[in-house]
């Protein structure tokens, strides 16, 4: 009876430090957020809602509010990571993605480099490509 008890902790510290390894390394598992490499199509959220589902949405007085919908994505060794895959991310206002935040880019097709943040559904660019 006493080979069982005290094999119990062993195993328990084990299977945890087991679980913490496949999260850190799982994208967006840790906090630390990683470049991948996603192809999709760049939308105006606030027009698709109005569109779709009748919201009060008024981009012509506030403006545009681009989202990114992910149809493939890899990490930088070109491996697919599926569970990014599907999802529309809101893009991050910044620098460098300016250029590609206007309506003349709406509905088209990109490839952007970037990091996803999870918790925020956010894709902060670091460059981008028309695909065609």
């Amino acid at each position: 009876m006493k080979a069982p008890k005290a094999l119990l902790p062993i195993l328990t510290v084990l299977f945890l430090a087991g679980l913490s390894t496949v999260y850190a390394q799982t994208p967006g598992g840790s906090k630390k957020q990683s470049v991948l490499s996603l192809v999709g199509t760049l939308h105006c959220s606030a027009c698709d809602l109005k569109k779709e589902q009748g919201a009060a949405s008024q981009c012509s007085i506030y403006g545009h509010q681009y989202s990114f919908k992910a149809e493939k994505v890899n990490d930088t060794v070109g491996k697919r990571i599926e569970n990014y895959e599907g999802k529309t991310y809101h893009i991050l206002r910044n620098d460098k993605s300016k250029e590609l935040a206007h309506e003349e880019h709406a509905k088209k097709s990109y490839k952007i480099d970037g990091k996803i943040y999870d918790e925020e559904r956010v894709l902060e660019v670091i460059t981008f490509s028309a695909v065609r």
